[in-house]
């Protein structure tokens, strides 16, 4: 039925996504965008609109379509949260930025109890307190995003931002609807204290004991995997790391082949220990082996967490790349002399 194609479209690109990461859904939404308007409810109609206007909202995305796009439901605060994220990992950061600021800065008013400053953004009055209570995951992954544009220019404000986004997700203790348009991470905590660790690497290091401890429940996640690794890294900023405590990692963790990265932020850290030879995974793009290296050998040596930009796109995302993320530094542990591990080339 043609009225409905937009809706079923919807449907089958939200089915899609989930089925795998690399779906794409550029032609799919132009379909939905094309015949949202033959939709025969008008509520709904204007819901397919924005969901196809977010959807596209992919590299390259081009301008921000403001007339077609009205965040008025929790749906569209999580397409626009998931959105944020996508364009950021395409390198586009000036979209993202005009997108921020209609929903990050139109979120901050809600919850302060004001009304929007924008028609692209409105709730029902009697949908409010819904809207307050489903939208807690989605929200606090948009203001991530929004940390992440600020993490160059204003840190300090980066720094609120996650701080209020983490605060957000610990508060939500119920389940919530699992929204079409947004894939969350398979951890949402450790995928925050990810990406808060690759914009500001902490220099108290007594804040990573409780980040390490949590990882380490949850090492059969690519997120609590990779946090695990991104502490370890933390660590080394700062200075040597006991053998005992790398070895510790290295037995605690086991290297599981469905660990795809999914996102630019897996994509820079570092698997975190060595698999078995068998399964043919190369030990430089590991952390464990790194930190054990004999610290005798500056060229085994473990390299140093540094800041990455607001947005940018990894030439390899199937890879950890060293090049992006990682600078040589010669800070090793003692105790435990590792086989010789090159450091990989840039690029490698």
């Amino acid at each position: 039925m043609p009225a409905l194609r937009a809706a079923v479209t919807a449907a089958h690109i939200a089915g899609s996504r989930r089925h795998s990461p690399l779906f794409n859904a550029r032609s799919h939404w132009e379909i939905v965008r094309d015949w949202a308007g033959r939709h025969p409810d008008q509520k709904t109609r204007r819901l397919l609109e924005s969901r196809a206007t977010l959807g596209l909202l992919d590299s390259p995305s081009g301008p921000l379509n403001r007339q077609q796009l009205r965040v008025t439901t929790p749906e569209l605060v999580a397409a626009a949260a998931d959105a944020l994220h996508r364009l950021l990992d395409a390198g586009d950061a000036g979209t993202a930025a005009s997108l921020a600021a209609v929903v990050v800065d139109n979120m901050h008013a809600y919850e302060s109890g004001m009304r929007s400053a924008t028609e692209m953004f409105e709730v029902e009055d009697d949908s409010y307190p819904a809207w307050m209570r489903e939208t807690i995951r989605a929200r606090s992954w948009a203001y991530v995003a929004n940390a992440r544009l600020l993490a160059d220019s204003q840190p300090a404000e980066a720094l609120s931002e996650l701080d209020r986004a983490e605060r957000l997700a610990a508060a939500a203790t119920y389940p919530e609807p699992a929204w079409p348009d947004w894939i969350p991470p398979d951890d949402l905590r450790a995928r925050m204290w990810i990406e808060h660790g690759l914009i500001a690497p902490p220099d108290d290091l007594s804040v990573l004991d409780e980040r390490e401890a949590y990882a380490a429940q949850y090492l059969d996640t690519i997120d609590g995997e990779r946090l695990a690794s991104l502490c370890l890294r933390i660590r080394l900023r700062h200075g040597v790391v006991d053998a005992a405590t790398a070895q510790r990692r290295e037995a605690l963790d086991a290297y599981a082949a469905d660990r795809v990265p999914t996102c630019t932020a897996h994509d820079l850290i570092p698997r975190c220990a060595c698999p078995s030879p068998r399964r043919g995974c190369r030990p430089a793009n590991l952390t464990v082996p790194w930190t054990c290296s004999a610290s005798a050998a500056a060229r085994h040596s473990a390299p140093v967490l540094t800041r990455r930009p607001c947005a940018m796109r990894t030439p390899q995302p199937s890879r950890s790349s060293a090049a992006f993320a990682w600078k040589p530094s010669c800070r090793c542990c003692t105790g435990w002399k590792a086989p010789s591990i090159p450091i990989p080339a840039a690029g490698d």
